[in-house]
């Protein structure tokens, strides 16, 4: 066989080779067939609760705020679940610690300020958020004061600042023009304006058991106390050596007692209270920045919100309101440090300028950030009211008790007609015996 034939018959052997392939066999594949596509497996989102323990409820102006930064949250975040636990803002610290000796607490708290403030962290209940305020990109958004607030003696941060406050009195505008009576600065101005008031069917302050009575006793004592004398009275007690004090009170008794306050304004909860002034039925309240959002739109023209009068004697050359930036704060629970990547996304889901500025639109809240996306239109006409106070009045801070120091029963007995101010003293100056002997 030549070489050219060899090479012919090669040839041919080779495409009857590629030929016998091409018709199929164990473990070929049809030209005109494709290859099967394996399964694809779903990637597996591994679930993380998250539960909060706080009080913003429907009914309340920030509620309906964060629960839409929750769901927006946990849209953006697949697996990450966040749960609510809502309670009323009193029961908050107790719920919190009962849960930490069983181990079951939530991962986030929203609560006021613990008594004293470093409370929680010393107990272990809560850590301190200094690292994390750098670590999730918030360090230096928040207003210096704000960050003070929340810095405990030893340096710690112990709650990521999220409300502020201001609690100034509400004047029904409506009512004093209509009685020709300019809105009192003094307590005494106000007692010359009750018969008027009074005879032209209207509550003079709506007032109750609840916040509002609370508050208005403090407002005795930081208008005739110096800053310096509330913080040692505050840690010591013997409020009986401040004659400015006990003077105050008088003028209390005597506001009591000419019908300034409703007749049954020890039984009155805050709910009854609150509608008496949102209807029209008082000419003042003292209510706090967080019903700003609540003022229903026909009131919103009638209505100033101003400085709180002043007592004979004060210590002060124009009226207070009380401000600070410990309405409420968010708490990382021991809990929350085991589940710190989602803890992370609902603090940073929580503190965007446009979020904040939501909640400073829609519910009046007086924001903790330095820069907050806000449409002034929107805002509440009290809240921007406020935007316009400047140094016209005095900032006052609250005054706190010394822990376990417990006046509730002052608040029960200035009501009744037979408490006196020597009584309401004496009474506050025995629960710092029965509390902490002094």
């Amino acid at each position: 066989m030549n070489k050219i034939v060899a090479i012919r018959f090669l040839c041919v052997c080779i495409l009857l080779s590629l030929l016998m392939s091409a018709c199929g066999g164990t473990g070929t594949i049809s030209p005109t067939e494709k290859p099967a596509a394996e399964p694809v497996q779903p990637t597996a989102i591994e679930e993380v609760t998250i539960n909060v323990l706080h009080n913003w409820g429907p009914s309340d102006s920030k509620g309906p705020v964060l629960q839409k930064i929750f769901d927006d949250c946990m849209a953006d975040n697949p697996g990450l679940k966040i749960i609510p636990d809502i309670q009323t803002d009193v029961d908050i610290p107790t719920k919190a610690e009962t849960a930490f000796l069983a181990e079951q607490e939530p991962e986030l708290v929203f609560s006021n300020q613990v008594n004293p403030i470093d409370k929680w962290t010393d107990s272990g209940l809560a850590v301190s958020v200094n690292d994390y305020l750098t670590q999730w990109g918030l360090d230096g958004k928040f207003r210096d004061k704000a960050i003070k607030t929340w810095t405990d003696p030893k340096g710690q941060v112990v709650g990521f600042p999220l409300e502020g406050y201001n609690w100034p009195m509400w004047y029904n505008t409506k009512i004093f023009e209509e009685l020709n009576l300019p809105l009192p600065t003094t307590w005494d101005e106000v007692l010359a304006d009750t018969p008027a008031i009074k005879d032209a069917g209207y509550e003079v302050v709506a007032i109750g058991s609840g916040d509002s009575g609370w508050y208005l006793f403090q407002t005795f004592l930081l208008n005739s106390m110096t800053t310096e004398e509330v913080t040692k009275f505050a840690a010591e007690g013997h409020l009986a050596d401040y004659p400015n004090a006990v003077k105050a009170f008088e003028q209390f008794v005597t506001l009591r007692d000419a019908g300034v306050f409703p007749k049954d304004a020890g039984g009155l909860q805050e709910e009854v209270v609150n509608n008496m002034f949102f209807t029209g039925k008082a000419a003042m309240w003292p209510g706090g920045s967080w019903y700003y959002g609540e003022l229903p739109a026909e009131m919103a023209q009638f209505v100033t919100v101003a400085g709180v009068p002043l007592t004979t004697p004060t210590v002060w050359n124009k009226q207070i309101i009380m401000s600070g930036d410990e309405a409420k704060g968010i708490y990382i629970t021991r809990n929350g440090v085991k589940k710190l990547d989602a803890v992370k996304k609902v603090i940073q889901c929580i503190y965007t300028p446009e979020n904040i500025g939501n909640f400073v639109e829609e519910a009046g809240m007086p924001p903790p950030l330095k820069e907050v996306d806000v449409d002034e239109s929107k805002l509440s006409p009290v809240f921007a009211q406020t935007l316009q106070w400047g140094d016209q009045y005095q900032y006052v801070s609250l005054p706190v008790y010394a822990p376990g120091v417990d006046i509730s029963q002052v608040w029960k007995d200035m009501w009744l007609p037979t408490t006196t101010a020597d009584m309401m003293v004496q009474t506050i100056d025995q629960a710092y015996v029965d509390g902490l002997g002094k």
